[in-house]
C-alpha cells in the first residue's frame, strides 16, 4: 500500500461527515440550491431535445428505485441520476462555484449533482437532513478536488464527480470505510473527462458529462456494497490520475473537516441560461437594447472586454463558440449571447428557439462584434467575470454599459426572495401554482422531513404544457 492512499481519506471524510453539526446558513443554501436546480430540471421538461435522454433511460429500463423527474415511472437509481443529472443541465441554467484559491476561476457546477444525490436518497429512503448532508459533502469534495486539478492539460472540472457522487451514495447505502474507498477507487478509474465536451463543436456532451460521470459512480457504489474493489492508489500511482491532480503538498487536504464557511456557500445562481462567465455580458447587453432598438443598422462596432484571463481569452477564441452552430454551443458563444440580448433586450429560453444562432439578423450583428480584455476591470471586480460593452453608431454616436459581477452572485449565501422568484419564472407554465407551492414549501422545509420520497413524488408528475 502507498503511504497516501486519497480514495480512502475522502472514504473516511465522508463516513465522518456530522450533517448534524452544519450551521444554520450551510442548511439554508442547500435547500436554495436544491430549489434553484429542480427549477433548472423542470424547466428543461419543455425543450424536446432535452427529452430524448429520458427517453433513452427509459427505453434501458432498470429496477423502480428512484423517480424519473416528469414522468410517473422509476428507474434504477444510477439511472435517475443519469436522466436527471443531464435534465438541470440541459438549460445551463443551474448554479456555477467561484474557485476562492485561483481568483475569479470558475470552480464549476456541483449542482450537477443535486440530481443524482436525490435519485440514491430517494431509493435508500433517507431522511431530508442526511440528504442535505450528502448534497454539502459532495459540494464540498468536488470544490476540494477542482482546487487540486491541473488546469493546463485540457481535462473537464467534471472528472472530481466521480469521487464526490460515489463517496455520498456509498454513505447513503449504510458501506463501511474501506467498501467506500473501493466505491470512490472504482468511479475515479472511470473519471477522467476531456475538456472537448465543451469545446470546439460543442454537442449533447456538454450536458451529459458530468450526468454520466454521476451514473457511473451510483454504479460503482452499488459495486462496492457488493465486495468488488477498485485501484485504492488511483491518484497516487505512477499509472493513476496523478497528471490531473496536484499532489504534492495536498496530502491533508481530506484530513480536515468542513469549515464555517463551507464551499457550498460560495456557490451563486445564474439569471440567464448560459454560461457562468457569460452572465455579465447579457447583464450589460440588456439595458442597451432600448437605445439602440429600431437601429440595429447603424451599428458600426461593438467593442467587448471582458476580465484579463487564460480562461476568458479560450472562450472568446475558441471556433466553435465564436461560430456556434448548436443550442449546446450557442449558450457558451458569446457573440450569441451579446447579439440576442443587443437585439430583445432578454435572455431567456425562448431567445434559443428556432435555431436562432443561425439568423440572418443575428449572424449579422455578431459579425460586428470585436471581443478583447482589460487587466483593469479584472482589477476592479476579482471575484466576479466583468464584462463593458461599447457601441459606435455609423454616426459616431456612441453607447456604453458594464457589469462588474453577475446578478445572483454569492456574497456568503443566496437570498431566500432570489431562489423563489427564479423557480417561479422557471416553472410557470409547467407547474400549477398549488403544484409549485407544495414542492417549494418542502424543499424549504428539507432538513425536517422525515424522507425525502414524498417530495420525489411531487417531482414525478408531468409538467403542464
Amino acid at each position: 500500500m502507498t503511504s497516501i492512499e486519497r480514495a480512502r481519506d475522502i472514504a473516511q471524510w465522508t463516513l465522518d461527515f456530522d450533517p448534524a453539526a452544519l450551521p444554520e446558513a450551510a442548511i439554508t443554501q442547500a435547500k436554495h440550491l436544491v430549489l434553484d436546480t429542480l427549477g433548472c430540471a423542470l424547466a428543461a421538461l419543455a425543450e424536446d431535445e432535452a427529452l430524448s435522454i429520458c427517453d433513452a433511460v427509459e427505453t434501458m429500463g432498470g429496477a423502480p428505485q428512484a423517480t424519473l423527474i416528469g414522468r410517473n415511472i422509476k428507474t434504477s437509481a444510477a439511472g435517475a441520476a443519469l436522466a436527471n443529472g443531464a435534465l438541470l443541465r440541459f438549460l445551463d441554467l443551474n448554479d456555477f462555484l467561484m474557485d476562492r484559491s485561483n481568483g475569479a476561476s470558475i470552480g464549476g457546477h456541483p449542482s450537477d449533482n443535486i440530481g443524482p444525490v436525490l435519485a440514491v436518497a430517494e431509493w435508500c429512503d433517507v431522511s431530508g437532513l442526511e440528504t442535505i448532508g450528502a448534497i454539502a459533502a459532495c459540494y464540498e469534495i468536488f470544490a476540494r478536488l477542482n482546487g487540486m486539478m491541473n488546469r493546463t492539460d485540457g481535462w473537464d472540472s467534471t472528472t472530481v464527480s466521480a469521487f464526490a457522487v460515489a463517496a455520498v451514495s456509498a454513505r447513503m447505502m449504510g458501506l463501511d470505510a474501506e467498501a467506500t474507498a473501493h466505491a470512490v477507487a472504482l468511479a475515479a478509474s472511470r473519471a477522467a473527462t476531456p475538456g472537448v465536451v465543451r469545446g470546439g463543436n460543442i454537442s449533447a456532451a456538454k450536458y451529459l458529462a458530468n450526468a454520466m460521470i454521476a451514473h457511473t459512480a451510483v454504479e460503482c457504489a452499488v459495486m462496492a456494497a457488493h465486495g468488488l474493489t477498485g485501484p485504492l492508489e488511483v491518484m497516487e500511482n505512477a499509472r493513476g490520475l496523478g497528471t490531473l491532480f496536484y499532489l504534492e503538498g495536498t496530502e491533508q487536504v481530506f484530513k480536515e473537516p468542513i469549515k464555517d464557511p463551507c464551499s457550498m456557500i460560495w456557490s451563486s445562481i445564474k439569471a440567464y441560461p448560459c454560461l457562468a462567465t457569460g452572465q455579465t455580458v447579457a447583464t450589460a447587453a440588456i439595458p442597451l437594447a432600448a437605445k439602440i432598438k429600431g437601429r440595429l443598422d447603424e451599428i458600426e462596432t461593438i467593442t467587448i472586454t471582458m476580465a484579463d484571463n487564460p480562461m476568458i481569452r479560450r472562450q472568446q477564441t475558441d471556433p466553435g463558440r465564436v461560430d456556434p452552430r448548436s443550442r449546446e454551443a450557442a449558450d457558451h458563444s458569446f457573440p450569441f449571447i451579446a447579439a440576442v440580448s443587443l437585439m430583445d433586450g432578454m435572455l431567456t429560453t425562448r431567445q434559443y428557439a428556432n435555431e436562432r444562432w443561425n439568423a440572418p439578423d443575428i449572424r449579422a450583428l455578431m459579425a460586428r462584434m470585436v471581443f478583447d480584455t482589460d487587466a483593469s476591470l479584472s482589477t476592479r471586480a476579482p471575484g466576479g467575470y466583468p464584462s463593458a460593452i461599447r457601441i459606435v453608431m455609423t454616426g459616431g454616436e456612441t453607447f456604453t454599459a458594464e457589469a462588474l459581477e453577475a446578478p445572483g452572485m454569492s456574497h456568503g449565501g443566496i437570498p431566500r426572495d432570489a431562489v423563489i422568484d427564479k423557480f417561479a419564472l422557471t416553472t410557470a407554465g409547467l407547474l400549477t401554482d398549488a403544484r409549485r407551492t407544495r414542492l417549494r414549501d418542502m424543499v424549504l422545509d428539507l432538513e425536517n422531513l422525515p424522507s425525502i420520497q414524498p417530495m420525489m413524488t411531487e417531482l414525478a408528475a408531468p409538467i403542464t404544457t
